[in-house]
């Protein structure tokens, strides 16, 4: 996928893609598989733009997930790519929303993991191990594709499009996030504009690396583990935070803001 497809955006665009995509083949596809990710991404991709909405088929989940996509799909913004658990909560979901692109991965744990950290023992579910596949697919949609990518929460009420916002307010910046100080939210997450090897891109790749780390590899955050210390921020911080030189180069090239535009958080 070339990226000068992401590049071309600009404020005056329109990205209103009712009626404007070909047909949805990838639908049920596990985007593990060799090319699958691509072939999703161009098929629901518009003007290089792409939103991705995570979740799984459950009665529980599902109608806040369904929500969120079908709030964008009525400011005409039908670019929202579905990342749900498996082949069959596609097939659930898509009986309540029929033109739902649906597409799952097999990296999220479909049962519970046989390690004794904060997430397993104390808060189980799927939630937590999609935040895995969110900042995965975000890396590599922006970074190795070359998409502009918004993923949002399903707790996140959308009133108007954000690209107003994004493209002419944010159009300098790489990567938007809602501030909560004194650091940033990643439940409303867009990156726009991600050059391999660039100070975003390393942003988002280490973000991915060390959710990963956290949820899969728990050994590697000191708190993570039993016993859980009331310190474990400080010692989280201290278990994975890069080299001061790396931090600086990253940051003395990333262009980065944290902002809540056009939206409002529930």
């Amino acid at each position: 996928m070339s990226r000068a497809l992401a590049s071309r955006a600009s404020p005056s665009q329109s990205f209103d893609s009712r009626g404007k995509l070909p047909p949805f083949t990838s639908f049920g596809a596990d985007l593990e598989a060799p090319g699958a990710l691509a072939r999703a991404a161009s098929e629901i991709a518009y003007r290089g733009e792409l939103i991705l909405v995570c979740g799984d088929g459950s009665a529980y989940a599902s109608p806040t997930a369904l929500n969120t996509v079908l709030q964008f799909y009525a400011l005409r913004l039908h670019h929202v790519l579905y990342l749900s658990d498996s082949r069959a909560s596609c097939e659930r979901l898509r009986r309540a929303v029929p033109s739902l692109a649906c597409a799952w991965s097999s990296i999220i744990n479909a049962s519970k993991p046989a390690h004794g950290s904060v997430c397993v023992e104390k808060y189980w579910d799927k939630r937590f191990y999609f935040y895995n596949l969110r900042k995965t697919y975000l890396m590599r949609l922006t970074a190795e594709l070359g998409l502009n990518v918004l993923q949002t929460d399903t707790d996140a009420v959308w009133l108007a499009s954000p690209y107003p916002a994004l493209k002419a307010v944010y159009g300098q910046q790489q990567i938007v996030a809602m501030a909560d100080r004194p650091l940033l939210n990643a439940g409303v997450f867009y990156a726009q504009n991600v050059a391999r090897g660039d100070g975003a891109a390393w942003v988002l790749e280490e973000l991915a690396r060390r959710i990963h780390l956290f949820l899969l590899k728990p050994e590697a955050v000191k708190w993570c583990v039993p016993p859980w210390r009331a310190t474990r921020s400080r010692n989280s911080r201290r278990a994975i935070r890069p080299t001061d030189a790396s931090l600086r180069r990253a940051s003395s090239q990333v262009r980065a803001v944290g902002a809540a535009a056009v939206l409002r958080q529930r």
